[in-house]
């Protein structure tokens, strides 16, 4: 059996290292064998000591930390240094607040290979609000038939080439880079894989320090969620994968702004 191609996560993080901990953890628990995670901080001295400390207790070979002197660059520019620095066939974004299901990257891969895409993104996702203890299934397809506004720009697995890099000093390079790089790939032509009925890969959270405000993800969430029909079918599923997430419970579960379920953690 040949050996998988190395997928190389890359992730953002500035000063906030409880959420960090979360994602480094999420990558370690990866079933997908051949992985590295790139690190870029723009963080200060203590920030990035501190993640130095917390890396070296995992003795992993697999994560690299490169540090931004001055800070204060665009969020662009820091997802192309991370991405300049892969070494992977292919590269998946892995922002540091967000949570991942330990078959994430097996399952999306699996997707992109199966499909011969160019690149992979979920179109389905859990969206948590963690102070409220509130849970939607944003579902993207259930807005509109057209593919490019199905994607969730958050979940993009890639093949690793020179073709495409995140916008560096326009009117995306500090929010909303990750949508302008997924009209750069449409634009190509290139195909591109909408991976569905996997919701519970990706726990999307709102923590109150995020780049969009509480208004923005909840508009989001109410606006693509799933009906309380679908919530329901898919309801073991995503009870299944909550099981892995580091999560405050109880937590209430809707569909819009309907609740359906609540969940309480069973393991």
């Amino acid at each position: 059996m040949s050996k998988l191609p190395k997928i190389s996560c890359l992730t953002i993080t500035k000063n906030r290292l409880v959420l960090l901990k979360q994602a480094i953890n999420c990558f370690m628990r990866q079933t997908y064998p051949n992985k590295e995670l790139v690190i870029v901080s723009d963080g200060d001295a203590f920030y990035n000591a501190s993640v130095h400390r917390f890396i070296q207790t995992l003795d992993s070979d697999e994560i690299t930390m490169l540090e931004v002197k001055p800070a204060g660059e665009s969020l662009g520019k820091l997802r192309n240094i991370a991405w300049n620095n892969a070494s992977g066939e292919f590269v998946c974004q892995w922002d540091d607040d967000d949570q991942y299901h330990p078959r994430r990257l097996e399952i999306q891969y699996s997707n992109l290979v199966n499909e011969n895409a160019y690149a992979s993104f979920l179109v389905e996702q859990l969206q948590l609000f963690c102070e409220d203890q509130v849970l939607l299934l944003a579902n993207w397809p259930s807005l509109t038939n057209n593919i490019r506004h199905q994607l969730i720009p958050g979940t993009l697995l890639v093949r690793n080439e020179q073709r495409f890099r995140y916008d560096e000093n326009g009117n995306f390079s500090r929010k909303g880079e990750d949508d302008e790089l997924i009209d750069k790939m449409v634009a190509a032509g290139v195909k591109i894989s909408g991976l569905s009925g996997e919701a519970g890969l990706y726990l999307y959270q709102y923590h109150g320090a995020n780049t969009f405000s509480r208004e923005h993800h909840y508009h989001l969430g109410i606006n693509r969620s799933a009906t309380a029909e679908k919530l329901l079918q898919d309801l073991p599923q995503i009870f299944e994968a909550l099981n892995y997430y580091n999560i405050p419970t109880p937590l209430r579960i809707f569909a819009g702004q309907e609740q359906v379920a609540v969940y309480s953690r069973t393991k």
